[in-house]
């Protein structure tokens, strides 16, 4: 029997590039893998996963079909409010040992991972709940600040003029201007 560890992504990176995509394309009768990949345009195996955390966070029913939780969220309106109680939906686990969980840094939140899954901090799946947990969160409220040097933004390149700089952000290259 397989382990009911909380959600995840390996690839959780992507996970705000399919919020913020969705927000952008009308709500699916049904949303599926097809709809993911043709329609929202994410076709790797990786990105997959998404449509089981959707259902794990209410977005979706059983059959695929997006519920209201996913209409309030695509509304744009309230979405640290929404987010947070789509979160609450799929890490009840976590809720359920630490109501303030969403305020734990990386180490404390992989601690209770671990202990949750009986993985070790280290395990790729421990740290994939860790990752998708906090980039839902950090969608939610991107002003919080960064604790974990592989969420933060990373300065890529050198800058080509003095007023110029190139950041990576979950996965996105931005050119900021001073």
């Amino acid at each position: 029997m397989a382990a009911d560890y909380p959600p995840f992504l390996n690839s959780y990176g992507v996970v705000p590039h399919i919020l913020a995509k969705i927000l952008t394309v009308p709500v699916p009768e049904r949303f599926s893998h097809e709809f993911l990949s043709h329609t929202l345009g994410f076709r790797r195996d990786a990105d997959r996963p998404f449509v089981p955390l959707a259902r794990r966070m209410g977005f979706l029913d059983a059959d695929g079909r997006p519920t209201a939780l996913y209409r309030r969220f695509h509304e744009g309106k309230q979405l640290p409010a929404i987010l947070g109680e789509a979160i609450r939906n799929a890490f009840s686990q976590l809720y359920s040992r630490h109501d303030n969980v969403d305020q734990f840094d990386r180490k404390t939140l992989q601690a209770l991972v671990a202990e949750i899954t009986d993985l070790e901090p280290s395990h790729p799946s421990a740290r994939a709940v860790v990752g998708t947990f906090l980039a839902l969160k950090n969608f939610a409220a991107p002003d919080f600040p960064q604790t974990d040097a592989e969420m933060a933004p990373k300065i890529r390149k050198p800058p080509r003029t003095a007023r110029e700089i190139r950041v990576e952000y979950f996965g996105l290259m931005l050119m900021l201007q001073k």
